[in-house]
């Protein structure tokens, strides 16, 4: 039976105060070795080679030093450039626990490993990765607010430079001398946020020589923080916990090292990432109260009658809200446009089923008329009307619809859906931006208008599905900034549609660009 993940150190990542500090354990599965294994090849490349008896007995830095002093720096360098390059060239080796590190939300990640995979894996995600690998470049680097979505320390160097890498004794011995701008970074770090260790095992050097220099020049000021290890000793658990660490043993959590540490980082994510990227999505004030506004028509006897598919994705986004603390309001389309003046300054949820609604209407011309200019993508999904029962006509050729607007059969019979995700800022709010201010600065008194809207009912209903998917938040962000305006096509593909059976035959995509004009 596994066990849980301390409370602690989810409520660290998901504050945005966690940080993971990644040890070569973590890139086994894409064939690169740990300390142990490195200094275990290395020792047969000696003359004499090392037997077994003395490779026991020697620490693990010593191996590489005697290397060195057989071969030189150089030497060293273009043995430790062979070891790394096959999964180093080309695109990088995509491994899953890579996947996981980079889902896991925060700022901020250490590593002493000399490979990109981390960075790789970032930029694959759309993270916008920026490394520092050097005492230069972290005695010059500004890590200024919203510069950049997360920062690599690579305290080690990189495979890139590999003669300024740390790896013999003299290297390590010469670190705390060299580079003292990488070490008091470090120290603050520590102080400031909760790290999590993986990838390391006792006996790696990396993780003695720095952590345990760092943490005792002024351990009172340090915080908790946690290692992942496959199993430890009473002994060792006690000394961990004096240098501040607590152990999280992985033993139950798979049959292998790498196994464990996936369950466990993947598990981690997915208990973090949901409500840090809904955060960021909507960027809302905590305990405010925000209406979701769904289509809506008035019966004669003065009720509401409610689109299904509208209801269906409300809910799922008001889920979503309530986990971030706001408070959310589900109100009628009739309701709301009546009762405008109440809701208009505020943040708004309009969700319309199809295309648009009189409230995403009125809302959207009025943007227009207060000078927020709207896209052509966003005119195919609202600026719609009804022609006859269920017959719909577009008034732009942006998406790939038949000339009289039904739904797009492929050869294989596969249907093609899409649905409008967008935030937009309200002009109507009452926050006054400074002259010149970006709109990525994110003002504390902003207010947005999100939109959900699909080409057909269907598409409405199938983005409130695909938003209880783990990433769709964080595919849907891409590259934004935290608080821009945006707009995304959602693609959704499927061959047969049953409300009580849901299923579609490939996952929601995310499209970079309104797709093309007309069946591909």
């Amino acid at each position: 039976m596994r066990g849980d993940i301390p409370v602690q150190l989810l409520e660290a990542f998901r504050g945005r105060k966690g940080v993971l500090f990644v040890g070569a354990g973590a890139s086994v599965a894409a064939g690169l070795p740990t300390w142990a294994t490195l200094v275990e090849t290395l020792a047969s490349k000696l003359d004499p080679p090392v037997s077994e008896e003395e490779l026991a007995a020697a620490d693990l830095l010593a191996i590489p030093q005697y290397y060195k002093n057989q071969r030189g720096k150089d030497g060293l360098s273009k043995w430790l450039r062979e070891q790394i390059q096959v999964p180093n060239q080309g695109h990088g080796v995509s491994t899953a626990i890579h996947d996981a590190i980079c889902r896991i939300p925060g700022d901020l990640i250490y590593t002493t490993n000399f490979d990109n995979l981390i960075e790789e894996r970032l930029k694959a995600a759309r993270r916008n990765p920026h490394v520092v690998a050097s005492e230069d470049a972290v005695r010059y680097f500004s890590d200024e607010p919203h510069r950049h979505e997360v920062v690599v320390r690579k305290i080690h160097g990189t495979i890139e430079h590999p003669y300024d890498v740390v790896l013999s004794r003299e290297d390590f011995a010469r670190f705390r001398i060299e580079r003292p701008n990488t070490i008091a970074t470090l120290a603050e770090h520590l102080k400031s946020h909760h790290f999590l260790f993986v990838g390391y095992s006792l006996r790696d050097p990396d993780l003695s020589s720095v952590y345990d220099y760092v943490f005792y020049q002024k351990r009172e000021a340090h915080r908790k923080h946690f290692i992942c290890l496959d199993k430890v000793t009473k002994h060792e658990h006690d000394d961990l916990e004096e240098r501040g660490l607590r152990p999280i043993v992985l033993s139950d959590w798979g049959s292998t090292k790498s196994e464990q540490l996936l369950n466990f980082l993947t598990k981690l994510a997915d208990d973090t990432t949901a409500r840090h990227h809904v955060l960021r999505f909507f960027p809302i004030k905590a305990h405010d109260t925000v209406p979701i506004v769904v289509t809506s028509t008035e019966t004669d006897e003065k009720c509401f009658n409610v689109a299904a598919a509208d209801m269906a994705t409300a809910h799922q986004i008001a889920k979503d809200l309530r986990d971030i603390d706001v408070a959310p309001e589900i109100v009628p389309a009739i309701e709301f446009v009546s009762q405008i003046e109440r809701y208009r300054h505020g943040d708004i949820v309009l969700i319309c089923s199809p295309l648009g609604n009189i409230a995403t209407r009125q809302i959207l011309r009025g943007m227009e008329q207060q000078g927020n200019p709207l896209s052509k993508v966003n005119y195919t999904f609202v600026a719609a009307r009804l022609e006859g029962p269920g017959g719909f006509s577009v008034t732009s050729d942006s998406l790939p619809l038949t000339p009289d607007g039904k739904e797009i059969v492929r050869d294989n019979k596969e249907r093609r859906e899409y649905a409008l995700v967008a935030r937009y800022v309200n002009p109507w709010s009452d926050a006054e931006l400074p002259s010149g201010t970006a709109l990525s600065a994110e003002p504390r008194n902003r207010r947005f208008i999100f939109l959900f809207a699909g080409i057909r009912a269907l598409g409405t209903e199938l983005v409130g599905k695909f938003l209880g998917m783990p990433h769709a938040y964080l595919e849907l962000l891409q590259s934004s900034d935290a608080a821009s305006p945006f707009e995304r096509v959602v693609e959704i593909r499927y061959n047969t549609y049953n409300p009580l059976n849901f299923e579609w035959s490939k996952p929601p995509k995310v499209l970079d660009t309104p797709p093309p004009s007309g069946p591909s």
